[in-house]
């Protein structure tokens, strides 16, 4: 029997504080549970910081391909608001691909959503279906990663 912490590690800020393994020993740790803090628009209408607690309910698929600089990674996940009162599920599929010895990486990233499987349970009037092996919406991004050193990340 492997013993587990049920708590977070401190906060990763996108400014880089929090993120240093003196300040964060757990930081690069394997994980299947995060939080994300951010401010954007609420079911009611206006704006209001949130946060949502993520669980990685499992990986489907996470290695390098074969014979190339290539790397995909699928997993499916639960992301509970908590401000919202709203469970949401997504899965992400991430390919990332190393262009140059110089430390870029370009990638793909597809977020397919998914209503909760107890909304049929929800809809009274009979007119609400759906298949809920199929996504109600697909988030599409392109990535563009470069490694920088110490000076450089000092400037931003």
């Amino acid at each position: 029997s492997g013993s587990s912490s049920v708590s977070l590690s401190p906060k990763c800020f996108v400014t880089g504080e929090g993120c240093n393994m003196e300040e964060n020993p757990g930081l690069h740790q394997p994980s299947s549970r995060f939080s994300l803090d951010f401010d954007g628009p609420t079911r009611g209408g206006g704006r209001l910081t949130q946060s949502s607690a993520v669980t990685v309910v499992d990986v489907l698929d996470s290695d390098p391909m074969s014979n190339s600089n290539a790397f995909v990674s699928v997993k499916n996940c639960a992301q509970f608001n908590i401000k919202q009162d709203l469970q949401t599920f997504y899965k992400e599929i991430v390919l990332l691909e190393r262009m140059s010895k110089e430390g870029i990486v370009k990638g793909r990233v597809r977020v397919a959503a998914f209503l909760p499987y107890f909304v049929k349970e929800l809809d009274k009037t009979g007119d609400f279906s759906y298949d809920d092996g199929q996504a109600v919406a697909l988030y599409d991004y392109s990535i563009v990663l470069k490694r920088i050193d110490e000076d450089e990340a000092a400037r931003m």
